[in-house]
Parts: C-alpha cells; structure tokens; sequence
C-alpha cells in the first residue's frame, strides 16, 4: 500500500494505491475486510462531509462547520487507487501525535522528579506524609483543579507517584 499526503495551497491531496497481493496484506488485516472484499473493475467517486480545520476544537459547532470531501477512484481486479481532497477540513496525523506523547513524561514522573530533586521526600517517610507532599507538588505544578482530580479520580496516580519516588530515591542513594 503507497500513500502519499501534500498540500496545495489550502487543499489537502491524498493519493493511496493498493495491490491485492501485496506482501504487507498479511499486516493488514482491514484491507480483507474493507477493500477487497470483492473484485470490480471501473471508477468511482465519492462526495463526503468532514469537519472543518477551523471548528475541530469545537465540537458544538462541528454541524456548522462541515466541508466537501471528495474521492475519485479506480479498480481494476488486483489494483486499487484512490485520490482524495477537501479544502479546510480537519486532519489527524496520527504519527506525529504518537511520537509526541512518546517524549513527553507522565504527571507522576514529573511529580516525582520534583520532589526529589527539592529533597522533600526521603526514605521511611510515613506514607500519609508523602501523599500530602505529592499532593502539594500536583497542585504548584497543574493546578488546584487538576491536582483535585488526579487524587481523587486517577486510582493509579497516588500508588505510581509513590513507587516512582521510592524508585528514584534508591537510585539517588
């Protein structure tokens, strides 16, 4: 399968072919189910809606906000291609958004750092004790808010926050 992705001005080009004996089929399984679930021969176009770049951060307003997407394709038996474009619609990159979140820290890694570094935990501290200080370095570093929400709601946060700490401390020591 070959996709590529580009821009033109505002409209965003999606070209994709597949071959239906493609050594990669094994590793998509979807295609058996969505693409060659039965064999053609001709073109075809397609005129869908899709949410609009501008409204994506709105989601009361997505009604309003829809625009044209368009795709011609072909089939011939054994070949599949496809051209896709809209101008102002919304798009997930989805790779870019998991590389992302591979770099970033976890809320209880960067707590932990924190309370580390400034010396405010230690080894035998009483457990009461250390959740008031993981309390209080949520609450400066995300807010009162979000602070409230990680102890109360998030079983995890409290028991990952602790096993970090003890983790870094040993390590320090």
């Amino acid at each position: 399968m070959g996709i590529t992705r580009f821009y033109i001005r505002k409209t965003k080009i999606v070209l994709v072919g597949k071959y239906r004996y493609s050594k990669k089929r094994k590793e998509d399984i979807l295609s058996d189910f969505t693409t060659w679930n039965k064999w053609s021969l001709g073109f075809w176009f397609k005129k869908n809606r899709c949410v609009g770049a501008k409204v994506i951060n709105t989601p009361k307003s997505w009604k309003n906000g829809l625009v044209n997407d368009y795709m011609l394709g072909i089939d011939l038996l054994i070949f599949q291609g496809w051209i896709n474009w809209n101008t102002g619609g919304a798009s997930l990159d989805l790779e870019k958004k998991q590389k992302k979140v591979e770099k970033s820290k976890y809320t209880y890694e960067v707590i932990a750092d924190k309370l580390v570094g400034t010396d405010k935990v230690f080894h035998k501290m009483d457990e009461n004790d250390l959740i008031v200080e993981i309390f209080k370095a949520t609450k400066e570093e995300y807010g009162d808010k979000k602070a409230k929400y990680l102890m109360n709601v998030d079983e995890d946060y409290i028991s990952d926050c602790i096993s970090e700490i003890n983790e870094r401390l040993k390590i320090k020591t």
